[in-house]
C-alpha cells in the first residue's frame, strides 16, 4: 500500500501538470506512456508465442509521435492505413517467417497502445476549453475505477465473467456508472462547458468504455497467464495495468467532443 501510494503521489501531479501545460510537454508525455505500453503489449505477445515485427512497428510508432510534435494530426488517419499497408506487406514478403497473427498483433499494437493514448493530445490542443475536457478525461476514468472498486468490494455479488477476473461484479460496473454521472454532474456545475444531458451521456458512455477497456486488459492477462503487464510501477503492476480503462474512455471523448459535443 505504501508503494502504491508514493506511486500514485509522483505520478498523478506528473500527469496533471503535463496535460495542462500541453504541446510539447503532452506529446512528451504521451510518447512517453506510448513506449512503456508498446513495451508491455509486446512482452504479453512474446508470453502468447506471438512473433511481433517490432522493428517495423517501432519505426512506424516513432513516426506517428514525430507527426504529433510538429501538429500534423490531420495525416494521422492517412498515416494509419498507410502503416496497416506497410505491415501487410512486410508479412507477405517474408511469409512464412510471420504468421497471420503475428501481423495481426503488430497492427494491434500500433492501435491500442499508440494509437488510442495519443488522442487525448487532439482533445487537449484542438477543441475549445481543451485543458479542462483533458482533465476531465482523467476524472471520469479515475472516478470510474474507485466507483467500481468500492462498490464492488462492498456489496458485489455477481460476478459478471468470473474466467476473465473474478473479482468484477455487476454491482460495482454499476457503481463505476454512478461515479461517473456524479463526475459529470460536478464538471458541468464548474465550467458549463456543454449542456448537463450531454455530459451526463458523454460520461455515461466513457465510464462503459472505460470497464471494458479494463475488463479486455484482463482477458489479455489471462489469456497470457500473468497476474500483471509489468512491475515497472512500484505497488501498481504495469503501465497497462493502470492506463487499460484510459485506453477505451479518451478515443470515445474525443469522437464524441469533435463530433457531436462542440457542435451543440
Amino acid at each position: 500500500m505504501l508503494k502504491r501510494t508514493l506511486s500514485a503521489a509522483i505520478g498523478i501531479p506528473i500527469l496533471i501538470v503535463m496535460t495542462w501545460l500541453g504541446g510539447w510537454f503532452l506529446a512528451a508525455l504521451l510518447a512517453f506512456l506510448a513506449t512503456l505500453l508498446l513495451y508491455e503489449f509486446f512482452k504479453m505477445g512474446s508470453l502468447l508465442d506471438i512473433k511481433s515485427l517490432k522493428g517495423v512497428v517501432w519505426i512506424l510508432a516513432a513516426g506517428w509521435f514525430v507527426l504529433l510534435f510538429v501538429g500534423n494530426t490531420q495525416y494521422m488517419i492517412p498515416y494509419l492505413i498507410l502503416s496497416f499497408l506497410v505491415l501487410v506487406c512486410v508479412y507477405t514478403v517474408a511469409y512464412p517467417k510471420y504468421s497471420w497473427k503475428d501481423a495481426a498483433w503488430s497492427l494491434l499494437s500500433l492501435i491500442y497502445p499508440v494509437a488510442m493514448v495519443s488522442c487525448l493530445y487532439p482533445i487537449r490542443e484542438f477543441l475549445p476549453n481543451g485543458e479542462l475536457w483533458a482533465l476531465y478525461c482523467y476524472a471520469i476514468v479515475w472516478g470510474t475505477d474507485t466507483g467500481a472498486f468500492l462498490i464492488g468490494s462492498w456489496i458485489g455479488r455477481h460476478k459478471i465473467a468470473p474466467l476473465m477476473s473474478p473479482h468484477k461484479s455487476y454491482e460495482g460496473a454499476v457503481g463505476g456508472l454512478v461515479v461517473s454521472l456524479a463526475v459529470g454532474t460536478a464538471f458541468w456545475y464548474f465550467f458549463r462547458l456543454a449542456p448537463l444531458w450531454a455530459i451526463l451521456i458523454l460520461s455515461l458512455g466513457a465510464s462503459f468504455f472505460a470497464q471494458l477497456g479494463d475488463m479486455f486488459e484482463s482477458t489479455l492477462k489471462r489469456t497470457a497467464k500473468i497476474k500483471d503487464s509489468s512491475s515497472l510501477i512500484p505497488g501498481h503492476g504495469g503501465f497497462l495495468d493502470r492506463f487499460d480503462s484510459f485506453l477505451f474512455a479518451v478515443p470515445v471523448i474525443f469522437v464524441c467532443l469533435h463530433y457531436w459535443i462542440r457542435h451543440l
